[in-house]
């Protein structure tokens, strides 16, 4: 997370409703408060910078200790090495006894002036307070904060703690208490007792009254004057019923990039690493257990993630999962002419500053493993899948940003140290694509969607077979079950030489079926390239090979670059039955050979592609 921000209830007394809560956030800046359901998780915090940053919270570090709450140590400059994933396993934690898991909801609050950016939040009870305070809730760091210094109920230590933000921070003592969250308590929980400034706690220009990080990492903190110390870590870990403990799972919704709703489910994972549709993410060992009643390991809170940026080598490196960061962090000078907004002179720049943003409409996917099938994938914009650059990230740990949580479920399992991802609906298919030679330099192409699989038929005989975990569980049975096709946000084309090299890159919105290319060279092979896009992911390319005539006597078009069509752009109404046709993909077979149809198009379209990118 950004800067921290001190919470109103100083001045004024605390209230339970949502409605009057919702007006306190706002008044402190948030732009929206939307209910959800959370599954727990935070981010970390983007730095002061040439450029507006979206506020990101970073991990927890702790003055006395020497040991902080960060992942595996990767260097920003080792780019191309692989992080380690395997280490030698621990002994085995007692298994939990079963429990019903719970599901808890969540709030987004959203910053103002954002394009939807958020936090995620959720109300957690704590010492002999009767009023909930609210929280943020944040995979990127590892342990209860709370931007009060006086807790009601609370036991006050002398062990001294502070917790460092980019940009922000806020020190204080460990204080003890029970804590709660939907009715789920766990005894005893130790935590940060802060003290902000006016303005050091605040986070998107809004006021919470703390952060509560359940990510990987234990943390103990010494007494100042005897040797006791204090074993700081998740509460999640902490339940009283020991059998919550065993992991949880987070996933948030939107629509319009306006989130809609989240949740989080206490308790152990429903699906494994053999569910079908599951990715596993398996964390490193750190050292040592929890100290709760399961024992379990302590792993390393961020993973090895590889990400691929347009046609940019992958990156593969030590990566945190981060629930409570409104943007992705990225470092690396490979990535530098992806931005459109870089800043030219980096020299003297602090560590951790934002040098630039990924352009719009360039694609980003992340996978498991280098060469790995993609588990989460988007495209850049100003709004919730923003991409910022930074000069460096001194613990060398990219950031996915809680972009990554939208259209998915995690589950954390404590056991294992698993980070188990399950998309909620699937990424768009690749078109089908046809390429034609229209003119000197010229190709129009055009493309159309497979129509949508029929949903299995449950009541089909012994035929129909299913895979046998399938069976297993509810929640495998709800991943399986047929979802409506979202709509398209984007087309991405690129044009391709012979030699593999690409001559043009730019987006059309999700309804285009058609573009024009022009500055094309005759005599040439190349390779058209389209990929579809929403808000679950982004296809794969389909791409068709078209050969332009050398001995072409057609003028070239006036253009010297590519244009892209944009029907729901032009203002254009599709009378004529080839314009018709044009705008319908069910009609579309019947017009992609025409060059008719393409000359048309390019005269009547007066709209432009949304990007060149």
């Amino acid at each position: 997370m950004g800067a921290t921000r001190r919470t109103a209830r100083a001045t004024a007394p605390r209230t339970t409703s949502a409605g009057t809560r919702a007006a306190r956030l706002a008044a402190t800046g948030c732009a929206a408060l939307t209910l959800g359901v959370l599954t727990l998780g935070l981010a970390a915090p983007a730095t002061a910078s040439p450029l507006p940053a979206a506020p990101t919270a970073s991990t927890i570090a702790s003055a006395p200790v020497a040991s902080t709450a960060t992942g595996t140590a990767s260097t920003v400059a080792a780019a191309s090495t692989a992080v380690a994933t395997t280490t030698t396993a621990p002994a085995p934690a007692p298994t939990p006894t079963e429990t019903t898991p719970v599901s808890i909801p969540v709030d987004f609050a959203t910053i103002a002036d954002s394009n939807g950016r958020f936090y995620p939040t959720v109300d957690i009870l704590l010492g002999t307070n009767p009023e909930p305070y609210t929280v943020i809730l944040d995979t990127g760091s590892t342990a209860l904060v709370m931007f009060h210094d006086e807790i009601p109920g609370a036991t006050t230590t002398d062990a001294p703690a502070k917790v460092q933000y980019v940009g922000s921070g806020t020190s204080g003592t460990i204080a003890t208490a029970d804590f709660s969250i939907g009715g789920q308590t766990a005894s005893d929980v130790n935590f940060l007792a802060g003290d902000c400034t006016a303005t050091s706690c605040l986070f998107g220009g809004m006021a919470f009254d703390g952060i509560m990080g359940i990510g990987q990492t234990l943390q103990e903190q010494e007494s100042s004057s005897s040797p006791t110390t204090y074993p700081w870590y998740s509460p999640l870990r902490q339940f009283d019923d020991s059998a919550l403990s065993a992991g949880y799972s987070l996933g948030f919704t939107e629509q319009d990039n306006v989130m809609t709703s989240g949740t989080l489910t206490l308790g152990a994972p429903s699906v494994t690493a053999s569910t079908p549709g599951v990715t596993a993410i398996q964390a490193a060992l750190d050292s040592g257990s929890y100290p709760n009643a399961l024992g379990s390991p302590v792993y390393q809170k961020a993973v090895p993630l590889c990400w691929s940026v347009e046609e940019v080598a992958p990156l593969c490196q030590a990566t945190t999962i981060d629930s409570g960061a409104p943007v992705a962090m990225l470092t690396g000078s490979q990535f530098s002419s992806l931005s459109t907004d870089l800043v030219s002179d980096q020299t003297g720049l602090d560590p951790e500053t934002v040098i630039g943003t990924i352009a719009d409409g360039k694609s980003l996917s992340f996978s498991a493993t280098a060469g790995g099938s993609s588990i989460a994938s988007w495209v850049a914009t100003r709004g919730i899948h923003r991409v910022e650059l930074y000069d460096s990230i001194p613990d060398g740990h990219l950031n996915t940003g809680n972009a990554f949580f939208i259209g998915r479920t995690l589950s954390y399992d404590a056991a294992t140290g698993q980070i188990l991802v399950q998309a909620g609906a699937p990424a768009p298919v690749s078109p089908a694509v046809t390429a034609t030679a229209t003119g000197s330099g010229t190709v129009t192409a055009l493309w159309s969607d497979p129509e949508p699989e029929p949903a299995a038929d449950p009541a089909a005989g012994a035929g129909a077979t299913e895979p046998a975990a399938a069976a297993t569980t509810a929640s495998t049975l709800a991943a399986a079950a047929p979802r409506p096709a979202e709509a398209l946000t984007d087309r991405l084309v690129r044009v391709k030489d012979a030699a593999g090299h690409t001559v043009r890159r730019f987006n059309l919105p999700g309804e285009a079926t058609t573009t024009t290319i022009t500055g094309l060279v005759d005599g040439q092979t190349y390779s058209v390239e389209i990929a579809s896009a929403n808000h679950r992911g982004v296809s794969d390319y389909a791409a068709a090979t078209v050969t332009l005539d050398a001995g072409n006597t057609t003028a070239p078009a006036a253009s010297a670059g590519p244009t892209g069509t944009r029907l729901a752009d032009t203002g254009v109404t599709a009378s004529s039955p080839i314009l018709a046709a044009l705008s319908s993909p069910l009609a579309l077979g019947l017009v992609a050979a025409s060059i008719l149809a393409g000359a048309l198009l390019a005269t009547a379209t007066r709209g432009r592609r949304r990007d060149t990118l």
